[in-house]
């Protein structure tokens, strides 16, 4: 089984203090460099010259670079990694690339970068990870003033499209997608027979990881229309006979669901909000010298005998209590 060659060029102490220089390579990229510390990198084409460029001019020691060469059974897996690296650059950092046929994903540990692709703007801020397609043209740089730690790779795919295509832009970071990188930095220093698959595996999650993380968020976004919708029908109709399994059916979830939606935004079931809602507007009604008899009919509250008998329970005190107490009229 033919697997890829990993090379490993430099090795000493992964960090590099004070890089700073510019590169244009092949008319296509422009880089300034920036770099303030280089924990990990590995490419496929980290030549002598731009060694040289990025590292041997200055007074710093070399971090651990890695050459590689995917093989063809590499990239016939539904995900290869053709680049990867863990860097914080400074504030005068800045990329311009365009024309590559492969994916980037950029994962922010602290600090802030802004990425401009076409007529969008991501803001790279610590938690988000941000997927583009290479063939683009964009911009990578630090914000003004700000250092940026960020991992990143450089992969392609092999009939990953459709998945690839529902995470790209930016998104929250949640669950595994740290440990997937750093397992893909770990497969990466130790080249074992299994690690081409592992790599596939590691890019699937953290792809994964963000399609299960945007849908919860749509999940959480069309929940809060639901219960919000609810209470402002229920606020509307509070007068009129309103039950729970009915307004559940009418959101086609079932009743358990529903009342944990709901409790869990507002804080308390819908039958307690309802009730609330209620009694609040009958103490509104009560100070207005409403007869009691119209004021239970006028808040859905049923006879004169349940209505005082609920706004005890919630009040403490009967209806005419409550009136004589902030009005000092007891008239019924």
């Amino acid at each position: 089984m033919n697997f890829p060659r990993y090379t490993a060029v430099f090795s000493g102490n992964p960090s590099m203090k004070g890089a700073s220089c510019a590169l244009n390579n092949s008319g296509n990229n422009h880089f300034h460099t920036d770099y303030q510390n280089v924990e990990f990198i590995l490419s496929e084409t980290f030549d002598d010259k731009i060694n040289q460029l990025m590292f041997q001019k200055q007074n710093i020691t070399k971090p651990n670079i890695f050459c590689v060469m995917p093989s063809e059974q590499a990239r016939n897996l539904p995900f290869c990694i053709e680049t990867a690296a863990h860097y914080t650059v400074g504030s005068r950092y800045f990329t311009r690339s365009s024309g590559t046929n492969n994916y980037y994903l950029i994962y922010t540990l602290e600090g802030q970068g802004i990425v401009i692709s076409n007529t969008e703007t991501y803001h790279c801020k610590k938690g988000t990870i941000l997927l583009l397609d290479c063939n683009t043209p964009h911009i990578c740089r630090s914000a003004q003033g700000s250092t940026w730690e960020f991992k990143n790779i450089f992969f392609t795919t092999n009939g990953g499209e459709l998945i690839i295509q529902q995470c790209m832009g930016l998104n929250t970071v949640v669950g595994e997608v740290n440990r997937c990188f750093d397992s893909i930095f770990k497969e990466l220093s130790d080249i074992k027979q299994e690690t081409v698959f592992l790599l596939s595996h590691y890019v699937s999650s953290i792809l994964t990881e963000i399609i299960v993380n945007k849908n919860q968020a749509i999940s959480n976004s069309l929940n809060l229309k639901l219960i919000t919708e609810t209470a402002d029908y229920m606020r509307a109709h509070y007068s009129e006979q309103i039950k729970v399994k009915e307004l559940a059916q009418k959101n086609y979830i079932s009743v358990y669901y529903f009342i944990r939606l709901f409790k869990d935004y507002y804080g308390e079931s819908p039958y307690e909000y309802l009730i609330n809602y209620r009694i609040n507007v009958a103490k509104e009604q009560i100070l207005q010298m409403v007869p009691f008899e119209e004021i239970a009919r006028n808040c859905g509250l049923g006879n004169l005998n349940n209505f005082f008998r609920i706004f005890k329970t919630h009040t403490g005190m009967t209806p005419s209590q409550y009136r004589t107490q902030y009005t000092g009229n007891s008239i019924l």
